[in-house]
């Protein structure tokens, strides 16, 4: 009954209300095949972008760890990936990207 007001970074649960980033998905992770190292990177990855001590602190310690995210995994593609998400996710209408590409959307009369 969490009500989820912008996407889910891929291989993460939220939880709460408002929800937020709790942790990776390690046991749907590794009941698709994922393995231990790149289980491990996203644990990695899960605590340079999504923990954080206090909320103004949020924003720039995200953007940081993208950046380091990209400059030591950069040939990852599961990294890549929630890179771009976590990315795509502020350029959406209300942290709703793939919202943006809906052909119905009226905001964007070129679709």
């Amino acid at each position: 009954m969490t009500r989820l007001v912008q996407d889910v970074p891929p291989y993460m649960i939220v939880e709460g209300n408002p929800a937020k980033v709790r942790g990776i998905n390690s046991i749907g992770l590794g009941r698709h095949g994922f393995d231990d190292q790149t289980i491990g990177r996203l644990k990695e990855a899960y605590k340079k972008i999504f923990r954080n001590s206090t909320q103004d602190q949020a924003v720039g310690k995200a953007h940081d760890g993208l950046a380091q995210l990209e400059k030591d995994y950069g040939d990852d593609p599961t990294i890549s990936n929630l890179v771009a998400a976590v990315r795509n996710s502020t350029t959406g209408v209300h942290g709703r990207y793939r919202e943006s590409l809906r052909r119905d959307d009226r905001r964007n009369p070129l679709k």
